[in-house]
């Protein structure tokens, strides 16, 4: 393979994700490494704690050659939606010949059987919805139908096996292999090592200024950190109690059905913890509505999408096609990259966000999309950063790492 693609958060960058490109290069053999990145806002349906700039500037620091950003209607989804927005960007640029994932497998034959079978039960929809109404979640529900459930037990496993079934919807149009994480899993709290932790358990170290970070975030990666600390404040989802509440006080029984994420009657779940229980910030909220069926990541997801404004009906029309790629920096080497878009790319493409905005019909969803990311990010800086310098969408140069 010539050009592969990760898909990566970095939230934050650790040892694990340096293992993870040096490893993918040595499987592939690729002379480029092109990486989708959720921005501001990642799966977990929380803000990221590093900007994505800064992000960016870490992963072309440690081999990545270009780093495109997953719209945020993508990169705040479920599973299933986040690998949707993933896999079609990485097709629609034209360039990737595959993508390379790291999974508690390890290996993809399983993963692609499980894909299958997943499709499989898909199309007798019943199948699952009648799971459903016992109040079990829906990947408790997949695990339930499927013979190699021990597969849908890890979260990078699961995410793989979407990238895989989206990657087959399409038409099969990039080679899916796969790569063993190392030593840590996605949701584990403390270190249970001196080398790899998981991303989870960093967020509190940097969270509670731990000394110990040098044990698992490499030496460039720590040093964008610690400058990115100097003008940004940590942030989690918390961050933006006193922004949603007041929404939710507002608008919540009018526009939470409107929202990505809604199920009937979680409105009156949602509002009357926040009435009755009178929670302190998001996560005690989040906390009083989660259940066996509605997960935490589901809620936080739900909740982060109402205060962005993130519709069901334009999620739907996000699902169906491309708009855009948005480039948030290369390499020197990946600059090459650019000249194969030009002659391969199925949708609009640039560095430059103006550019890349002028260059959308402006009643269309590409427009609306793109244009939406700068509300997002001035809400990430309110929110954050120290010094507020709004609308960085329009004012921020792409990263060019030499």
């Amino acid at each position: 393979m010539n050009t592969i693609g990760i898909i990566i958060e970095y939230n934050p960058f650790h040892n694990g994700h340096n293992y993870h490109i040096k490893q993918a290069k040595v499987k592939s053999d690729a002379e480029f490494v092109v990486g989708i990145m959720s921005g501001n806002y990642v799966q977990r349906g929380e803000p990221a704690i590093i900007n994505k700039w800064d992000r960016t500037k870490i992963a072309l620091n440690h081999g990545v050659d270009m780093v495109i950003e997953l719209p945020t209607i993508y990169s705040t989804q479920s599973a299933e939606g986040f690998a949707k927005g993933s896999i079609s960007t990485l097709a629609s640029s034209g360039i990737i010949d595959g993508i390379i994932f790291g999974s508690e497998a390890g290996v993809i034959s399983p993963l692609k059987k499980v894909a299958q079978e997943i499709l499989e039960i898909e199309r007798t929809p019943k199948l699952i919805t009648n799971k459903l109404k016992e109040g079990i979640s829906y990947s408790k529900t997949l695990q339930k139908l499927t013979a190699n459930n021990n597969f849908l037990s890890g979260s990078n496993n699961i995410l793989g096996i979407e990238y895989i079934k989206q990657n087959i919807k399409l038409g099969s149009p990039l080679k899916v292999e796969t790569i063993k994480r190392k030593n840590s899993t996605y949701n584990e709290a403390t270190p249970n090592n001196d080398f790899f932790t998981s991303a989870t358990s960093l967020r509190s170290m940097i969270k509670n200024q731990s000394k110990e970070l040098s044990n698992y975030i490499p030496p460039k990666a720590l040093s964008t950190l610690k400058y990115t600390q100097k003008k940004q404040q940590f942030i989690e989802i918390n961050s933006f109690t006193d922004y949603l509440f007041p929404l939710l006080i507002k608008d919540g029984y009018k526009l939470i059905p409107k929202t990505q994420g809604y199920e009937k009657g979680l409105e009156n779940r949602i509002m009357q913890a926040l009435f009755d229980g009178k929670p302190k910030d998001i996560e005690t909220l989040v906390s009083q509505v989660n259940s066996k069926r509605y997960s935490r990541s589901r809620i936080n997801r739900l909740l982060l999408h109402f205060m962005l404004g993130v519709e069901k009906e334009t999620v739907i029309k996000a699902n169906i096609e491309t708009p855009y790629l948005k480039i948030l920096g290369c390499s020197e080497k990946g600059l090459k990259l650019l000249h194969k878009l030009k002659k391969k790319s199925a949708v609009p493409y640039s560095l430059n966000y103006k550019n890349l905005l002028d260059s959308l019909p402006k009643k269309g969803l590409g427009y609306q999309l793109l244009a939406s990311e700068n509300i997002y990010s001035n809400l990430y800086i309110q929110q954050s950063f120290i010094h507020k310098k709004y609308n960085l969408e329009f004012r921020h140069k792409p990263i060019i790492v030499k």
